[in-house]
Order: structure tokens, then C-alpha cells, then sequence
């Protein structure tokens, strides 16, 4: 399903956004 395959890009992006922020956060 299509739905599901964007579901994964979108948490995948949203798990890289949180890690950049945290990163960015710590340095």
C-alpha cells in the first residue's frame, strides 16, 4: 500500500529531524 510505504518515509524524516535537533542541541 502506498499509504503505508509514506507513512515510513515520513516517520523516517521525522526521526531525522529530531536527531538533528538534538545534535545540534548538544554541540
Amino acid at each position: 500500500m502506498p499509504d503505508k510505504s509514506r507513512n515510513i518515509v515520513y516517520l523516517m524524516w521525522l526521526l531525522l529531524l529530531v536527531d538533528l535537533k538534538e545534535a545540534g542541541r548538544l554541540s
